[in-house]
């Protein structure tokens, strides 16, 4: 690539772009317990307020006491992404954020929000996803893709 394109700088537009499903896949650990609830899902939601892009994370466990088995999304928690052309991208959260569980329904949610630098920007329109990993606070998991060109197809919407 030339590096003047590499270079460029990224402007971004004020938006707020609809969650899409992006990871899901069995849980080796819950599969130890069930063979059907067993599933783990994350819907992205990117937002731009024109400075900074922020990525939202809704991660729907199925087990209505997800604490127990994944604990918190903390400071040291990041989803792990490998791209097509080899890349990996880790993106980090910042803050400490607290699961709900819903026992009634059999699933818990794990919502929370961090923010992609420049460099992740442009990294995550180079490749397709191909590999996903998260770090709980309890443990580290892979999770299949379900939609691997969500930042291909997402991040120009942001841009100006």
């Amino acid at each position: 690539k030339p590096k003047a394109d590499i270079e460029k700088p990224i402007l971004l537009k004020k938006i707020d772009l609809q969650k899409q499903t992006v990871v899901k896949g069995e849980s080796a650990k819950l599969s130890k317990f069930s063979k059907t609830n067993n599933v783990v899902k994350c819907d992205f939601s990117l937002q731009s307020d024109g400075d900074q892009v922020i990525l939202s994370t809704e991660w729907k466990i199925m087990d209505g006491e997800g604490f127990r088995f994944f604990g918190f999304i903390t400071k040291k928690s990041k989803i792990d992404l490998e791209l097509s052309n080899g890349e990996n991208v880790s993106l980090q959260y910042s803050g400490d954020f607290e699961p709900k569980e819903y026992p009634k329904y059999g699933f818990t949610m794990f919502t929370a929000k961090l923010s992609l630098t420049k460099e992740q920007i442009r990294k995550l329109q180079m490749g397709y996803i191909t590999k996903s990993g998260m770090q709980w606070s309890r443990r580290y998991e892979n999770y299949d893709v379900f939609d691997p060109d969500y930042f291909i197809s997402e991040l120009p919407k942001l841009l100006r």
